[in-house]
């Protein structure tokens, strides 16, 4: 089984280990979240998610620079904001083409 098959598939019954290794992802991810809402900026500036957020931000200056000054120096923000919301549309079409991918695999 590959990992994407692993993390894709819905169990009707789950076993003990795989809820013992999804509840340790989730705690992980859990007290990582609170590492940075508890800390100040200079802290999380560190963590390599500041570095993938900090290209989306720089690439929005670059590409809205071709509609003038004012919205190149709106871009960082709107790039950033742009690139999470078309991750999150992406996700949620790929979870959706999923859903009914797997139903429709499952007609006689």
């Amino acid at each position: 089984m590959s990992v994407q098959q692993y993390l894709l598939q819905v169990l009707e019954t789950a076993t003990a280990f795989d809820w013992f290794w999804r509840l340790l992802v989730l705690v992980c991810f859990v007290i990582w979240s609170c590492a940075f809402l508890f800390t100040g900026f200079d802290a999380t500036a560190d963590s390599f998610l500041h570095g993938v957020n900090l290209v989306f931000h720089k690439a929005g200056h670059v590409i809205f620079s071709f509609a003038g000054r004012f919205m190149a120096i709106l871009g960082g923000t709107l790039g950033q904001s742009l690139m999470l919301a078309s991750l999150i549309w992406g996700g949620l079409v790929l979870y959706t083409f999923y859903q009914t991918s797997r139903f429709h695999r499952s007609a006689p």
